[in-house]
């Protein structure tokens, strides 16, 4: 049930809940799932609310960045995979490296769109194998392009596949990736 309903919460992810202002969206890799946690961990510059990653309340960076602050040693601990990724699938990622994909990732928004940050290439991205431009218009794909699936290509369409459907939204956008950034 939705907050304040009577309507029951669909199963499949559709209904007015689903399909209005909110979205739920299947992150069907380990990147995808790195790109929509940097998206959100960007919404309060983005909102112009802060002007930085440790200034931005409420947020998993900051809590990241934060626990560094008080004890160094935390700063080369990797990340921990949610429930349901594999742990020897997801990115080998520090905490430090985390916080400077997010922070660089924040540079490059559009210089006339409010909420961008300040240029330097991390570490993580290379260390990743993720092509610097790739990456900043997956991140951004989180919020437009994509609608209730996330991933490459083939992830998606098994997928539609086993949401017996002939496609999903954001397939154009994921071959536009492949096609034009490699």
């Amino acid at each position: 049930m939705v907050a304040g309903s009577t309507t029951p919460l669909s199963q499949d992810g559709t209904g007015r809940f689903w399909e209005g202002r909110f979205k739920c969206q299947a992150l069907l890799s380990e990147k995808s799932l790195l790109a929509a946690m940097t998206y959100v961990d960007l919404n309060p510059i983005r909102a112009r609310i802060a002007k930085n990653v440790t200034s931005s309340k409420h947020t998993s960076v900051k809590q990241r960045s934060d626990a560094i602050a008080n004890n160094r040693d935390l700063a080369e601990m990797t990340i921990k995979p949610l429930a349901g990724f594999i742990a020897s699938s997801f990115p080998k990622l520090t905490k430090a490296e985390y916080i400077e994909l997010v922070d660089w990732t924040g540079r490059q928004w559009h210089p006339n769109k409010p909420g961008k940050i300040a240029d330097t290439e991390p570490p993580a991205l290379r260390r990743l194998g993720l092509d610097p431009t790739h990456w900043t218009h997956r991140v951004k794909g989180v919020g437009s392009a994509y609608w209730r699936v996330i991933g490459t290509i083939e992830e998606m369409l098994e997928k539609a596949v086993e949401m017996k459907q002939k496609w999903v939204k954001g397939i154009k956008f994921a071959r536009w990736l492949e096609q034009k950034l490699g």
